[in-house]
């Protein structure tokens, strides 16, 4: 595999296994599934192409595939009015690679990140659990949460973690 720039932290180089049309512009990808790979239902992750000019490019895909599969799918509509990524995607072949950012778990990532720095009040017994419980995803999911949230979280690789769990729950 070729690394054609230096992988953030929670990047994977995975290939394309098989590509199948759906429609005249929506194809379904199946791709490699990282070892312990999970994700929620109805939750994106930003995909780029491995190849020059498309690293940066990141675009949100949700999954439609289970957790239970042995590889992730993703079921996408192509534009080719302009020449963006889904356009490029297209263009791509079993075995071609795309960069797959990793799916942020709320129980083990978020939810610790929370509890210290928002417990005991939005946690059970706490006074204001009953109207934001914190132990929930779906509370710091909500528009009117977030900015008030991500204000209180002052760990500036915390609050990118937060934002970045937000981002792949709105898919």
């Amino acid at each position: 595999m070729r690394i054609l720039r230096k992988l953030y932290p929670m990047e994977k180089i995975v290939k394309i296994l098989s590509i199948r049309d759906v429609t005249h512009d929506v194809r379904s990808y199946q791709i490699e599934k990282p070892e312990d790979y999970r994700f929620q239902p109805g939750q994106a992750t930003e995909i780029s192409i491995h190849k020059d000019k498309w690293q940066e490019e990141r675009r949100p895909f949700t999954f439609t595939s289970l957790n239970e599969w042995p590889f992730l799918e993703f079921t996408i509509k192509s534009y080719h009015d302009h020449k963006g990524v889904t356009h490029e995607l297209s263009k791509l072949k079993p075995g071609d690679e795309l960069i797959l950012e990793r799916a942020i778990d709320f129980e083990k990532e978020i939810k610790p990140i929370l509890i210290s720095h928002c417990s005991p009040c939005h946690f059970t017994g706490g006074k204001m659990y009953e109207r934001l419980p914190f132990d929930k995803a779906e509370t710091i999911l909500k528009a009117e949460v977030q900015p008030i949230l991500l204000k209180r979280i002052k760990d500036e690789k915390e609050n990118e973690l937060i934002r970045k769990f937000i981002e792949q729950r709105k898919g």
